[in-house]
């Protein structure tokens, strides 16, 4: 893997100032971008444990963002497989009917 991307997924605070800018970064795969926030979210969960047992954590972040963003992410993933499938069923309904039509047109002859 290339070093940036690592960079990204290990430090992702140091390149993106909130969890949204990784979800709008058109150079990044779902995949990358996944990996990325769920790194930050781990960075977030440690950082609330942290902060519930007075330890200095440094910069807080916010755990809701990244979950939020995390499933914006996974809905954008959903809805090209939805479309897919409804394309499927109105494909078949349509082969269906062309064959129903056949039919009835055969018969009437």
């Amino acid at each position: 893997m290339n070093t940036h991307v690592d960079d990204l997924i290990a430090y992702p605070q140091r390149h993106f100032g909130r969890p949204e800018e990784v979800l709008n970064e058109p150079t990044l795969s779902v995949d990358k971008k996944r990996r990325i926030l769920e790194s930050w979210k781990l960075d977030a969960q440690r950082l609330a444990e942290s902060t519930a047992e007075n330890m200095s954590g440094g910069e807080e972040t916010d755990l809701r963002d990244v979950s939020k963003v995390l499933i914006q992410l996974k809905s954008m993933e959903e809805i090209p497989v939805a479309r897919q499938q409804k394309q499927g069923s109105d494909v078949g309904a349509g082969m269906a009917t062309g064959a129903l039509v056949g039919a009835v047109t055969k018969a009437a002859r």
